[in-house]
């Protein structure tokens, strides 16, 4: 009798832990990263409202479920893993920033292995070039798709303008109440995923390459090709707010480092 009891809240705790690792998942690593879960699931991406590059409104199905760091990549973990901290706006707290795609890519590939994973990108000689795996284990950027998802609350999402909010001053740093500079990460309302900063602070850079959207349901989409690199979220400066909204895009050359854009991380979940 007292052995099946305890059979069975050994299972009931088990199931908790369980559950509890799909909601959010602290790695643990040394670098202090927290990553949440976002399940699989089908949402309409884009907009025909809004700007020609975020049109047409199309649907999009992620098959596989995922982890999205909570907080823009910080100064201070940033320079944990790279050893330097390359950002204008030093302080601690703040976004990392004056990264390029090739910069926050390096940094995925050297936390990737310190925690024993395959790294997701090779990069190449040159500096503009570089191949990627979506697929593997290790940490990378989010895919567009992920990333608007994501930002959007995944499948808790309430249709939001701006990443938790329909008023940006709730969810984000822009250029009405930045003061010119960016600010402590996680200071802001989270979205419905409790994910922070996704609108405003700084721009984020994504996996894919720019490219126009088409017409037309999408599966598991990523890698479009193109020599521009993807930026999410707007920034401290963005003007109107609008730069901020969940379907804002914007194409950015690759090597491009300014103070306005950083980054956050994704790790696969487990199939």
């Amino acid at each position: 009798m007292v052995k099946n009891l305890l059979l069975l809240l050994l299972s009931l705790a088990v199931t908790w832990v369980v559950l509890f690792a799909d909601d959010e998942k602290n790695l643990g690593s040394p670098t202090g990263l927290e990553m949440v879960y976002v399940a699989p699931g089908s949402f309409i991406m884009g907009t025909n409202t809004g700007k020609p590059n975020e049109r047409p409104a199309h649907r999009v199905t992620l098959t596989r479920g995922y982890y999205i760091s909570k907080y823009e990549v910080t100064q201070d973990i940033y320079k944990k893993v790279m050893g330097v901290n390359p950002a204008d706006h030093k302080g601690e707290g703040l976004p990392v920033e004056q990264v390029n795609f090739k910069d926050a890519a390096k940094f995925c590939n050297e936390l990737s292995k310190r925690e024993g994973r395959t790294p997701a990108y090779v990069i190449l000689d040159r500096w503009f070039e570089w191949k990627g795996d979506a697929k593997a284990d290790g940490y990378r950027l989010p895919t567009e798709a992920e990333w608007e998802y994501a930002a959007r609350g995944g499948a808790k999402s309430r249709g939001f303008i701006y990443a938790g909010s329909n008023n940006a001053k709730e969810v984000a740093w822009f250029h009405s109440n930045s003061g010119g500079k960016t600010h402590r990460v996680g200071q802001k309302a989270p979205n419905e995923l409790g994910l922070f900063d996704m609108s405003g602070n700084v721009y984020e850079w994504c996996y894919d390459f720019y490219n126009n959207y088409t017409a037309g349901p999408k599966v598991d989409p990523y890698g479009s090709v193109s020599r521009n690199g993807l930026l999410r979220g707007g920034h401290y400066k963005s003007y109107p707010a609008d730069a901020c909204g969940v379907t804002a895009r914007v194409a950015q050359f690759q090597g491009i480092r300014n103070s306005s854009g950083g980054f956050r991380v994704v790790l696969p979940a487990a199939r």
